[in-house]
């Protein structure tokens, strides 16, 4: 009885450090991402200490059976880590958890089997599967093969201090510089957009008639673009209020906005907020606004966009502009082009609003992104109840198998 109680309460402290771990060394908790693969390191850590300590009973005495202990172990750390992604993220990669499975196959088995040459052959493999799902998941993602020009117009501090991409930017334009050949510009009279090309507009400062004139033309006439107007800017900044550095509080494209009638309501003084659109993807947003349309343009996902055909252009409008703070949808400035890296679906979603800001067909998202504190709650419940199951099971093999009998145990 006492072997069964100490054999339960080993697996179940073997499944909640892989997940415990996990969590901690994974990334889960600062990206908000459930990807299985998270789970690598820890799992293997946990499975080859667990097989260690194995050992080690088994030269003590009769002690459990290895098999149990360890096909117990395994099962219920893996079933705990599915609950929990699938919980929490209401989605589960099966190749994910299949490399999983390999990895925790390979860690109990390379303890197992050394000092002999099985056990390091599967200990090669081991390191060599962590090593290739961490490179996975921090796999730059591609450059486009066609890249459009971007004229970025903005006053956020998304550029180096000259406005040029040659000194140090915001991480933003190094995952839009992957589809779109970025060109900053002050006026779009004195460097004129060309044709072809596309439009970001992130809360500038105050533009001249002029340049309003030309934006509502060249968008008439073909152009595409994507503009940024907050009523509420929360971006943290080091300089001073007052500082002309500093971009405006509040967006100054009315004039434009009525222009093409629409209206940009007042902030509601929310703070940071992780918005899930219809599709499932993630973009965080801070202090976001509305739209409201005298007619010509559709409003979406409760009026944080606008979505206007302005003659033969097209635009999208959204009532935010600290989207576009790194800080919202990234977790490791180190990494920006890691999706491992990333805690929101920002940069992909305003690239495909840049090549069409009318586009209706669902943007899936990027990563499997847990939803709330309340759904990581359930899924840490679900994931703890599943360990103690198959501790229970695993105490369970082990007293049948050590209970007296006519032949001894």
């Amino acid at each position: 009885m006492r072997s069964a109680a100490w054999s339960g309460a080993t697996i179940f402290l073997a499944i909640l450090a892989s997940l415990i771990g996990g969590l901690a060394l994974g990334g889960p908790l600062s990206t908000g991402q459930a990807d299985p693969l998270f789970w690598a390191k820890a799992q293997a850590i946990c499975m080859m200490a667990l097989a260690a300590l194995v050992r080690w009973r088994r030269k003590q005495g009769p002690g459990a059976r290895a098999f149990s202990w360890q096909m117990c172990a395994g099962a219920g750390s893996l079933s705990a880590i599915a609950l929990f992604c699938g919980v929490s993220a209401s989605a589960l990669s099966l190749a994910a958890m299949f490399v999983l499975l390999a990895i925790t196959v390979l860690a109990l088995s390379a303890i197992w089997f050394l000092p002999r040459l099985k056990g390091f052959v599967c200990l090669l493999l081991l390191i060599g599967g962590v090593a290739g799902a961490d490179m996975w998941m921090r796999k730059p993602a591609p450059k486009s093969s066609s890249r459009p020009e971007l004229a970025i117009l903005s006053a956020l501090p998304i550029f180096g201090p000259a406005g040029e991409l040659m000194g140090k930017h915001a991480p933003l334009i190094d995952r839009l510089a992957l589809d779109f050949k970025i060109r900053p510009v002050d006026s779009v009279t004195a460097a004129p957009l060309r044709q072809g090309g596309r439009l970001l507009v992130a809360h500038p400062r105050a533009l001249p008639p002029a340049d309003l004139a030309f934006i509502d033309a060249w968008v008439r006439g073909g152009g595409t673009a994507v503009i940024l107007a907050d009523p509420l800017l929360l971006w943290p900044m080091a300089l001073p209020p007052g500082d002309r550095r500093r971009p405006p509080v509040t967006s100054l494209l009315d004039p434009l906005l009525s222009h093409w009638g629409l209206e940009l309501l007042p902030s509601e003084g929310r703070g940071v907020e992780r918005r899930f659109l219809s599709s499932g993807a993630l973009l965080p947003i801070a202090g976001a606004s509305s739209f409201k349309t005298r007619g010509g343009c559709r409003l979406a996902e409760q009026g944080l966009f606008a979505l206007c055909r302005i003659g033969k252009g097209r635009v999208r409008l959204i009532a935010d502009a600290d989207m576009a703070d790194d800080r919202l949808w990234l977790a490791d400035p180190d990494h920006p082009l890691s999706p491992a890296s990333l805690s929101g679906d920002t940069p992909a979603l305003l690239s495909d609003w840049l090549r069409d800001p009318m586009s209706s067909r669902p943007i899936p998202p990027s990563r499997p992104w847990i939803g709330n504190d309340a759904a990581m709650i359930e899924a840490m419940r679900w994931a703890l109840l599943a360990g103690m199951a198959w501790a229970i099971l695993g105490a369970g093999v082990v007293f049948v198998r050590e209970k007296p009998g006519r032949h001894g145990k």
